[in-house]
């Protein structure tokens, strides 16, 4: 008995295999290792593994204390535009200095830049903010849009 097909179809197999993980692959950035597993005629087992960017930047140069300015929505209309950032990569945001808080955020940043996945109780609503942090870190300026799309607009704060 011949193992000519089974070879030829163990080939095909890991010809595909390893042409889909390389067109798969080809936009990350990370790190990877694949590792494929054999015996004499199938594939065993395969892992592909992933370097974590395990840097917290936050600790590096982390981002506290109160943030003022104005969002502008793509509409015209303006709002305020108040953070308060604090440790373990929270923040909470108010519409006025001294009135309650109206949001709630979740961070992370780089040494220049900060995502805030936030979550705003007057409309129950949820946004993503991106902006650059200043060279003297004192202003934070970028984007936010809702999660559902129906809300966007710039945003500039500072210390």
């Amino acid at each position: 008995m011949s193992n000519k097909p089974v070879q030829v179809v163990l080939s095909i197999l890991t010809l595909f295999i390893a042409f889909s993980t390389i067109f798969s692959l080809e936009s990350c950035k990370k790190e990877v290792e694949t590792r494929t597993v054999h015996d004499t005629v199938n594939v065993i087992k395969r892992d592909t593994l992933y370097k974590i960017d395990t840097v917290d930047y936050d600790n590096i140069c982390p981002l506290r204390g109160l943030y003022v300015g104005l969002n502008t929505q793509s509409n015209g209309v303006q709002s305020n535009s108040i953070y308060t950032f604090y440790d373990n990569h929270f923040a909470i945001g108010q519409e006025t200095l001294n009135g309650p808080p109206t949001s709630w955020s979740g961070f992370r940043n780089t040494c220049d830049s900060v995502i805030m996945s936030v979550y705003y109780g007057s409309n129950n609503g949820y946004y993503l903010l991106k902006g650059k942090i200043s060279a003297d870190r004192k202003t934070i300026s970028g984007t936010y849009i809702t999660t559902d799309g129906k809300f966007n607009g710039v945003f500039t704060m500072s210390k």
